[in-house]
């Protein structure tokens, strides 16, 4: 018995380390710098404030004045604000932060307090990390937004220097070294086939959900130790308040129109049968399939490829709608409250005041 839990507790600290590797991938990067004075002194104990999309962090630069944050997801558009003492603010906004990198963060702070020093970078210019020697490529959001968009993120690969496609196996070279020798990574997660060192095509996730995409070719971490060529790191997009979205050259006006007369006609065929309404309506085409569920008097249409199954868009469907329903409940009765409302611009618009408009 007592051989046979140690058996057990070995394998499950086998099970954890493997774990750990697998959560040591990298995922994000960082913001550093030393705070400064206009003199050159360093600023001890300043407050260093990071903004982002759904991300918001304080930190204090130590008695050197130097502070390091970590774990930031890649992104375009965060802002660093530091304030110390009787300091002026010193903020910087469009700062760029790269897969696998450290942004450095130049600050020299004013003692006058007429405004706040605000540095603006239009294009969003991304830094070079000197602390580090691994040669890799960073295709970040922006750098995407310019590429051609195919299905899949590896569509853009070879818009990094050291990647050429494989014509014969289907692969991609990196600095020389063949398509089996390399290592995807999504998320952290390894996703290499681990019989032909390729990517499966269920882990080539489509192009439009890419954040960031990193092609390690030289000098990368020990973490990446199971590649003897290149190793292919993506990050994917994180969810925010703020609608974004990239529907291509759809016209949705008449995707909406067309989808309504389709419930409406799938309706009228629902009650020749006895039914009242057919509550989902499916087309499964060769490459792209659409879902529309009705929810009360709205529509929740999904377009899917071949990458994922019927069944599993209509549980995820299913659980969305009861989110989706809450909420348009939710906007029909403030929409409601507000026009019956005595404080409404429009509830104080008497008979009156129209009749004026044509006198």
């Amino acid at each position: 018995m007592i051989k046979k839990m140690k058996l057990i507790v070995f394998a499950a600290s086998i099970v954890l380390c493997l774990s750990a590797l697998v959560f040591g991938q990298e995922r994000f990067g960082a913001i550093e710098g030393t705070v400064k004075d206009s003199t050159g002194a360093v600023v001890p104990n300043a407050t260093v404030r990071i903004q982002g999309d759904a991300f918001d962090r304080t930190v204090v630069s130590d008695s050197e004045g130097f502070f390091r944050v970590q774990q930031v997801p890649p992104g375009t558009n965060y802002t660093v604000t530091i304030a110390a003492g009787n300091f002026k603010p010193f903020v910087q906004n469009n700062v760029i932060v790269q897969l696998g990198q450290s942004t450095p963060i130049d600050s020299s702070m004013s003692t006058t307090v007429e405004a706040v020093v605000e540095v603006t970078t239009d294009d969003g210019i991304a830094t070079i990390d000197a602390t580090t020697s691994k040669i890799q490529t960073n295709l970040d959001a922006r750098t995407l937004e310019t590429l051609p968009k195919g299905n899949n993120f590896t569509t853009a690969l070879k818009a990094a220097a050291p990647v050429r496609e494989e014509m014969t196996a289907g692969g991609f070279q990196i600095d020389g070294a063949s398509g089996s020798e390399n290592s995807f990574v999504v998320d952290g997660q390894d996703v290499t086939n681990f019989r032909s060192g390729s990517l499966n095509m269920n882990n080539n996730i489509p192009f439009q959900l890419i954040q960031e995409l990193q092609i390690k070719s030289n000098g990368y971490e020990a973490e990446f130790g199971g590649a003897t060529g290149g190793v292919i790191n993506v990050v994917t997009k994180r969810g925010s308040d703020a609608f974004h979205g990239d529907i291509g050259d759809m016209d949705t006006t008449s995707f909406a129109s067309l989808a309504a007369g389709n419930v409406a006609a799938t309706s009228s065929m629902a009650k020749l049968i006895g039914e009242d309404v057919f509550p989902n309506v499916v087309h499964e085409g060769e490459h792209e399939s659409i879902y529309i569920g009705v929810i009360g008097r709205s529509l929740l249409v999904v377009v899917f490829d071949q990458r994922s199954t019927l069944s599993l868009v209509k549980i995820r469907s299913k659980r969305g709608s009861f989110e989706v329903a809450a909420i348009l409940d939710e906007a029909v009765a403030e929409s409601a409250a507000f026009h019956a409302s005595e404080h409404s611009f429009f509830g104080e618009i008497t008979d009156d005041d129209i009749d004026s408009l044509f006198s």
